[in-house]
Parts: C-alpha cells; structure tokens; sequence
C-alpha cells in the first residue's frame, strides 16, 4: 500500500488546531500531547471531549463536506500529524464502496446529534 503523505505540526498549550465553522483543510492525528474538543452552545464554549495521542480528528468535514462542527486547542504542547484533504479523500476512495457508504451514514448522524446539541 502506498505510504500517506503527512506534515508534522506544532501546536503550542491552548493554540487552536481546529476552529469551528471554519471549512476543513486538513485531518489531523495527534502523536503528541493531548487536545480538548469545545462546541459552541449559545454563548457557551463547552468542553464535549478530549483528545489524546492516537487519536484522529477532523476528517468529518471532507467526507460530508460541511463545516467543521468543534473546535479543538492544545492542552499542552502538542504533536499532530497533517493529512491533507485531498490525500486523505484519494486514500478514503480506494476503500470498498459499501465502506464508504456506511462512513458517510456514520458521520451524518454524529453531524446531526450534533446541530440537536447546538439547537440548529
């Protein structure tokens, strides 16, 4: 299999990796430190998760192609490994299409949990 182009990243503590409502560039995976994912909910910023080394983020844009929906900052100094979207889009097509197909499902549904939490 043919290896992914990536680039590393340095983030530094509470720089922001993912801004939300902002259109995805990249997909991202963390191989150093550790993120909180926040969403905006009214005039709150709510912290909804986090993030540690392994972990992938950011590719829900490219395969719904909508907005990014979080926002992710360091906590801590951070690591990340930068998939672009279209090498990440060139990999994700070489998956079977029944694979593709329950991705998509996949992603729209956290999408849409996700416009319930925001009250869209």
């Amino acid at each position: 299999m043919k290896r992914i182009d990536t680039t590393i990243k340095k983030v530094k503590d509470g720089g922001i990796i993912i801004e939300e409502d902002t259109w995805p560039q990249s997909a991202f995976v963390l191989i150093g430190g550790k993120a909180k994912v926040f969403k905006n909910v009214g005039d709150r910023h709510v912290l909804i998760g986090s993030l540690s080394k392994g972990d992938i983020f950011g590719e829900m844009g490219f395969l719904d192609d909508i907005h990014s929906n979080v926002s992710v900052v360091a906590d801590g100094d951070v690591i990340a490994e930068i998939i672009s979207r279209d090498t990440f889009l060139e990999f994700f097509d070489k998956f079977p299409r029944n694979v593709q197909n329950r991705l998509h499902s996949i992603i729209s549904n956290l999408t849409i949990c996700m416009d319930s939490i925001n009250g869209v």
